[in-house]
């Protein structure tokens, strides 16, 4: 039996259709074969009322929630997970994604730690505050997903952001945070966030 997945996105858009076999539903065919295998006239009225090739319409999210699988991020499904958790500063936010998730190529979502780690913000492991991250790996935190790091992020920013009042006091935070970044960071990220603000506004 395999479900097919049908995964939108938060504005009803179409990403993909999957057909899988969930960990769950395997371990409920792996039971029920062992108990017809104990009752087999059993068997053939369970199949009878079965349902082939069951259709699940989804969000991303959900579906990454359901079936365990790790979605690929995309900038539309990023950003609305931004904007679904109410991150502060939220084009700031996705500035510092491009800057921390970009490869050597430029290419947005494919550096190493954003591959490996599910990390989109090259997070260290949080060790005194809520944290999703799962552990260390590469010397950065790692998730169960992309959205994960999204999710930390936001208890990182309620944490230690709740106090900040503007976008240059928000910039000073990160940039003191991320201090190993290039001296022309700050600019790097307000140039980006420019770009982007108007896809955060409603």
């Amino acid at each position: 039996m395999v479900k097919k997945y049908k995964i939108f996105d938060d504005n009803l858009q179409l990403i993909k259709e999957i057909n899988t076999l969930p960990k769950q539903m395997f371990i409920r065919w792996l039971t029920i074969f062992l108990f017809c295998s104990i009752f087999p006239f059993l068997a053939g009225y369970y199949i009878s009322k079965s349902k082939y090739n069951q259709e699940c319409i989804v969000t991303e999210k959900e579906y990454v929630v359901l079936t365990g699988h790790k979605s690929k991020p995309t900038e539309k499904g990023v950003k609305q997970a931004i904007k679904d958790l109410n991150i502060k500063f939220p084009h700031i936010v996705f500035a510092q994604i491009v800057c921390e998730s970009s490869g050597k190529n430029g290419k947005l979502f494919s550096s190493g730690i954003a591959i490996e780690n599910d990390n989109l913000f090259g997070m260290k492991f949080a060790m005194s505050r809520i944290r999703t991250a799962k552990g260390v790996q590469n010397n950065h935190a790692y998730y169960d997903s992309w959205y994960d790091s999204i999710l930390d992020y936001a208890f990182w920013q309620a944490t230690y952001a709740s106090k900040v009042k503007d976008e240059e006091e928000y910039l000073d935070l990160i940039c003191s945070v991320y201090n190993t970044a290039a001296p022309n960071y700050r600019n790097t990220i307000k140039s980006i966030a420019e770009k982007h603000r108007s896809s955060f506004k409603n």
